[in-house]
């Protein structure tokens, strides 16, 4: 029974790319700690009390946009790392606890690049030009494959490497994070919509009809 095996090097770019991508996520989340309220404005913040209270063209267009996006995120992620075309919630969890979040956080500053700054990283670690990154990416089946009872690219089903599997761990924890980092500001957006809509029966019919379309949008997309 053949499985794929990590080389050291590889390794060690796993935990220096975990490592970055936990630095990143935690760097963000402090943006939203009740003292950054009060921080300087800058091109990157928006204050919600500063948008046009009631906009239903604005709620639309960020709810068909979000659902694009999140539709987009979970067939890029499931396409660049293959172990998640198996487990395809991991990404959908992801998406929507971020949503979540920042609908809960939608009286609070909007930062942009809470949402930038991940989709860059991301864009880099998946795409990037280096064999090393690329064999980091294609050996993680290997590890994370070996935590299913689902006997998967003939890896067995009771782990036989635990330091791998841990490894692996410490990157897909983080890269969750960041996935649900980038839906925050569009669930803020959409959260103060809802709130501060003149009749909130309306707004959630936006919000429902535009999300359809934005599932629609990604269909059209992918074909």
């Amino acid at each position: 029974m053949e499985t794929h095996v990590q080389s050291p090097g590889s390794l060690i770019l796993l935990v220096l790319v975990a490592s970055l991508v936990v630095l990143l996520a935690y760097r963000l989340a402090r943006l939203y700690r009740p003292e950054s309220a009060t921080s300087a404005k800058g091109w990157l913040k928006v204050d919600p009390a500063e948008l046009k209270a009631g906009s239903y063209g604005r709620l639309a267009l960020i709810s068909g946009l979000t659902l694009f996006l999140e539709l987009l995120m979970i067939r890029w992620i499931t396409s660049e790392i293959a172990v998640f075309a198996y487990f395809k919630n991991f990404v959908l969890v992801a998406c929507f606890l971020g949503f979540g979040l920042g609908c809960m956080l939608c009286r609070r500053r909007i930062h942009v690049n809470v949402m930038i700054a991940p989709l860059l990283l991301l864009t880099i670690i998946l795409t990037a030009p280096v064999s090393p990154l690329h064999n980091m990416i294609a050996g993680l089946p290997g590890l994370l494959g070996t935590g299913s009872e689902v006997h998967i690219w003939g890896v067995p089903a009771a782990p036989t490497n635990w330091t791998g599997m841990l490894l692996a761990m410490l990157f897909v924890v983080p890269l969750f994070a960041e996935i649900a980092l980038v839906f925050v500001p569009c669930g803020q957006l959409v959260g103060w919509s809802l709130e501060n809509a003149r009749n909130g029966v309306t707004a959630y019919s936006v919000n429902v009809l535009a999300s359809l379309a934005g599932i629609g949008l990604s269909r059209l997309w992918a074909c």
